[in-house]
């Protein structure tokens, strides 16, 4: 069996992210309970470039893996328009640094990211076509829905934690990517 790119661009986006926050995090001084969201990397001369190079191409390897579920799936076209704007919101929070004039159209973008990932799950979810993973897919949507809320919760009400705040919601999709690869892995 080949190893293709469509079929690994989604763990590849995963893999690349967390490299990218996590020496971007230390690079810059940015800890899990810290009062700057994970977004202050991008604007920190230290690790700026490397974290929103990161984040750039792992919204295009991401942008490439949900094309592949779409189609190895057959799954709607609601669920792809989804998947690619919430990949275009991420690529727009890359391109847009946090600070600055335009901090909002940043925050604007975060923000829609991280509402697009628990409607693309669900709508995942819905698909008829899951046959075995969808089980799996349902723990992984209902943990991201969790997470989801007591991430934004904890960044809106909570300012010491905003880091870890943000990364929770991300640990479900991306066990989302790293459980739909293996799952298709052994089917091909």
């Amino acid at each position: 069996m080949k190893f293709k790119l469509p079929l690994l661009s989604g763990v590849l986006g995963v893999l690349l992210l967390w490299v990218g926050v996590s020496i971007g995090a230390y690079r810059s001084g940015l800890s899990l309970t810290d009062s700057r969201p994970l977004s202050y990397i991008g604007v920190s001369t230290e690790s700026a470039l490397l974290f929103n190079a990161a984040l750039l191409v792992s919204a295009v390897l991401f942008s490439v893996y949900g094309i592949f579920l779409y189609k190895w799936f057959k799954l709607s076209r609601f669920f792809l328009t989804i998947f690619l704007i919430g990949q275009f919101s991420q690529v727009v929070a890359a391109i847009i640094p946090y600070g600055g004039t335009y901090k909002i159209i940043h925050t604007y973008a975060a923000f829609t990211l991280a509402g697009c990932i628990p409607l693309y799950i669900l709508l995942f979810v819905l698909s008829k076509n899951l046959k075995s993973f969808k089980r799996t897919a349902k723990t992984l949507f209902i943990a991201e829905v969790v997470c989801f809320i007591i991430g934004i919760g904890t960044f809106v009400f909570i300012k010491k934690v905003s880091p870890l705040a943000e990364i929770l919601p991300a640990l479900p999709f991306h066990a989302w990517i790293v459980l739909s690869t293996i799952y298709i892995y052994k089917r091909r």
